[in-house]
């Protein structure tokens, strides 16, 4: 039958349930079935049968085990619906505890083959990009952002100052992505072939997520079918092993994504340091993906919405939830605007880049295209400061906007056709 609904006679009572190595029979409530499935989850193994609106419409019965059953839950947001009624299997001697074991195993396995593929496919793009421009006598296949990326990196590595170009530019790039290179230099040495193959490790690691954050959502049939996709794509093989921060950024991407799901289905009367955990952990997450790339520095806003909106305990718990995402959020940007402000006297959370790059796009001989020849033509770093330059190139770009709604959009238009297109753009 029914468990007792809370307190120590529910733990009693399943305990006593879980011990009894005979099949039980007992019925959930949908309000209560995810904390049901979490507190099977902590006993050892057992067969498991799930029948779910048995004799409706929407029937559905699965044959799992108890350690699978929280996932099984997750995978389609309808099966926390409805009312459920179950058979805990006989302990070790049941057929089918056998065949959910041999399932499960399987489903642990499934993933590997395009796992290893995406890795083995991004080395050789690795090695074959690194034997290409050495043949070509230059450093990078992308020359421009993978310099000065690099060139950071080295800085950071040797302990010297953060800064490129004449002179000194020392909020043009956040650190998240030379972070990562420097990293590789100090470990591996100064090579860009190995810092590549770093690279490629990332990309694999980025199609593991992808598979997980798939099968929460989808199930593990099309978690498969995106891990091959991503696996063989040829513009994801070929910006995942390049100085470029890409596949750095999409890292933090999905870990944002995977640190901000559970609270979105997170089930009322679970114990409150489990969400308030994964709250920190989506703001840290977001944070590190800013560091990276700073337009992410919006994420935190939307994954607070999303938590107000789509979080299903009390108003008080949501508002908590957001409000500790983007304290973490601002907490990991903390150092460098503080460092920020020692070398600048301003409060810049992201960089002095956002001007400039802007201009690059909306401007009156902008194509769709990345030119940045006009910060040299221009020359006006030699003239002002780094803030100064970030906003007047970010006002030019709005009054271009202004004063060219038309063209606007059509560059609009043909960047999003570069930014969708499966070819790489240099």
């Amino acid at each position: 039958g029914f468990l007792p609904a809370k307190g120590l006679d529910r733990a009693h009572r399943l305990n006593q349930m879980m011990q009894d190595p005979r099949a039980q029979c007992l019925f959930e409530a949908p309000h209560r079935i995810q904390t049901l499935a979490m507190e099977l989850s902590q006993h050892p193994l057992r067969g498991l049968t799930v029948g779910r609106e048995l004799t409706k419409q929407f029937e559905e019965v699965a044959f799992i085990d108890n350690h699978r059953f929280p996932a099984w839950l997750s995978e389609h947001a309808h099966r926390a619906k409805g009312e459920f009624a179950m058979v805990l299997h006989e302990q070790l001697a049941s057929n089918r505890a056998s065949f959910v074991v041999g399932e499960r195993e399987l489903q642990t396995l499934l993933p590997l083959l395009p796992l290893l593929l995406s890795l083995l496919l991004r080395l050789i793009a690795a090695f074959g990009i690194d034997l290409y421009v050495q043949q070509a006598g230059r450093q990078f296949l992308v020359e421009g952002d993978a310099n000065g990326y690099w060139e950071l990196a080295q800085h950071l590595a040797h302990g010297e100052d953060y800064a490129i170009h004449s002179p000194p530019r020392r909020i043009l790039r956040t650190p998240g992505f030379p972070l990562l290179l420097a990293a590789s230099i100090r470990l591996f040495g100064d090579s860009i072939t190995v810092a590549s193959l770093v690279l490629a490790t990332v990309g694999s690691l980025c199609c593991l997520q992808l598979f997980v954050l798939t099968r929460r959502l989808a199930g593990t049939g099309p978690a498969i079918v995106a891990l091959a996709i991503a696996a063989v794509s040829p513009l994801q093989i070929a910006t995942s092993v390049q100085i470029l921060s890409e596949g750095w950024f999409t890292c933090w991407v999905l870990a944002s994504l995977l640190t901000l799901e559970p609270l979105l289905r997170q089930a009322p009367g679970l114990p409150e340091r489990h969400p308030l955990l994964q709250a920190l952990l989506a703001g840290v997450a977001a944070g590190i993906g800013t560091l990276v790339r700073p337009g992410w520095i919006l994420w935190p806003v939307v994954a607070s919405i999303l938590l107000l909106w789509l979080h299903r305990d009390r108003l008080r718990q949501r508002v908590l939830l957001a409000g500790l995402l983007c304290l973490a959020a601002w907490l990991t940007l903390l150092p460098w605007a503080a460092r920020n402000y020692h070398v600048s006297g301003l409060w810049v959370h992201t960089s002095l880049w956002s001007g400039p790059s802007l201009y690059d796009g909306l401007n009156p001989e902008a194509t769709g295209a990345s030119d940045m020849r006009f910060l040299d033509a221009e020359g006006l770093y030699q003239r002002f400061s780094e803030a100064e330059v970030n906003e007047q190139y970010k006002q030019r770009a709005v009054e271009f906007v202004l004063k060219n709604p038309q063209r606007t959009l059509q560059l609009a238009f043909t960047k999003m056709l570069r930014f969708l297109s499966p070819t790489l753009h240099a």
